[in-house]
């Protein structure tokens, strides 16, 4: 799956329980799945208030919905310590495009609010390629892994990203996204190649899962966090 696919594809769907929690979330071909973290300055509070009473109003005009939360339980490799990722549904690419582009003088004030109230933040868009499904149970064990490829090493990369989720380990792949269509970051840092949620049956082999991807010369950059819902 790995080396075949580069854009948004589905993969799973969960059998539920009355006691279990899901989190269920549909995008259909066209539409954008953005996936925001963030580490929040000290003192902050107020000034992220008065961000989000502004842009609310922005979000509800352009149709965008929050489809959900992924909480981080555990940061595993990265120096990106965020709480969670918030889960977006964009109607399409041109509200994108509009909002950033054609609309920006309406809320630029509160674009350039952003470095006071966070110390980094990633905003990241994809583009469904097709209809897509994703369901997450309370009672899984879910890994989110972002990879920044070596270009040079890509193909090898691929390689051994194919053999080792299909065939060597325990994990699932739960979603794979590739480079992400519109990447916005406070810094320089450039946008991830693959973004991946992956099931586990059990903590126990994640370590060790994690350590071949933070030796490896064709991953330039690797952060991976648990997380919940």
């Amino acid at each position: 799956m790995f080396l075949k696919k580069t854009g948004v594809v589905l993969l799973l769907l969960i059998p539920l329980s009355s006691c279990t929690k899901t989190l269920r979330m549909e995008f259909n071909e066209g539409e954008m799945i953005s996936l925001i973290s963030a580490v929040e300055k000290e003192n902050s509070f107020q000034m992220k208030q008065a961000y989000f009473m502004g842009i609310f109003p922005i979000l509800v005009k352009h149709d965008i919905q929050q489809m959900g939360t992924l909480r981080v339980v555990e940061n595993l490799t990265s120096e990106h310590d965020t709480i969670g990722f918030d889960v977006l549904k964009i109607p399409n690419t041109g509200v994108k495009q509009s909002i950033n582009v054609d609309r920006i003088d309406d809320w630029l004030h509160l674009r350039r609010m952003r470095p006071t109230i966070w110390n980094e933040l990633r905003i990241a868009d994809y583009e469904a390629s097709e209809d897509i499904m994703l369901e997450l149970n309370s009672e899984k064990l879910y890994q989110v892994e972002a990879f920044w490829i070596n270009q040079d090493f890509k193909q090898d990369f691929l390689n051994f990203a194919e053999e080792s989720y299909e065939t060597n380990s325990p994990v699932s792949q739960v979603l794979v996204l590739g480079k992400p269509n519109l990447y916005e970051t406070l810094g320089t840092e450039r946008a991830p190649d693959y973004w991946v949620i992956n099931e586990w049956e059990d903590r126990a082999p994640i370590d060790e899962w994690v350590k071949t991807k933070t030796n490896m010369i064709a991953v330039s950059k690797y952060n991976s966090w648990i997380i919940g819902i």
